[in-house]
């Protein structure tokens, strides 16, 4: 079982601090739905709904990296240089667990593309010859450790 996980976020929390699950709230509030769904979320849970209702729902869940370095890299090429990384774990670890490679998404896909990629997002079992895993349950983080600010 995955004990200890790497989060990227804003500064400011301490261990023992609880950082909630927020993405999802963050789509709907920017104004995202299945007509404007420029990321692929809404569609790619729709699939999830459909086909893998055992997987845990993206909008719903927490995200982490098995490695710090997944961590580090995933923070440089998405240009978060202003965000710390830390050292986490799943508060509820009964809760299902998706492990994907987080670069198999890409957001211009369209049409059937989208559909047969979204439904590769949720077969994966994640890579293991690959340090660019990301986790995610419906379940919020503890904070263990800031490694970054």
């Amino acid at each position: 079982m995955i004990k200890a996980l790497f989060h990227i976020t804003r500064p400011g929390y301490r261990p023992g601090e609880i950082r909630e699950r927020s993405y999802g709230q963050a789509l709907i509030t920017d104004g995202f739905d299945l007509s404007n769904d420029a990321n692929g979320e809404f569609s790619r849970e729709a699939i999830r709904r459909e086909h893998y209702p055992g997987k845990p729902c993206r909008l719903n869940s927490s995200f982490a990296f098995e490695s710090e370095q997944a961590a580090r890299e995933y923070k440089r090429l998405m240009r978060r240089d202003s965000e710390a990384i830390y050292m986490v774990r799943f508060v509820d670890n009964t809760e299902p667990i998706h492990r994907v490679f987080w670069g198999l998404w890409k957001d211009d896909l369209a049409g059937p593309m989208r559909t047969a990629t979204a439904h590769e997002f949720w077969r994966s079992t994640g890579p293991d010859h690959s340090d660019a895993v990301e986790v995610f349950a419906e379940t919020d983080l503890e904070i263990l450790d800031v490694l970054s600010a």
